[in-house]
């Protein structure tokens, strides 16, 4: 149990976020709506995949 209560903020973020995508109808809305969601939940910044690519 003792291993869960660090990971317990970022389990509950990942919930909401999935609960998020399940909800949108297609991908295009996943990436424009839950993007700043999705970078959040990693510490990612929004900019830095455009300059992966």
């Amino acid at each position: 149990m003792s291993d869960v209560a660090p990971r317990q903020p970022f389990l509950k973020n990942l919930q909401a976020v999935t609960n998020k995508i399940h909800a949108t109808s297609n991908v295009d809305e996943i990436m424009l709506e839950l993007s700043q969601d999705i970078c959040a939940l990693f510490n990612a910044d929004p900019a830095d995949h455009l300059l992966r690519r």
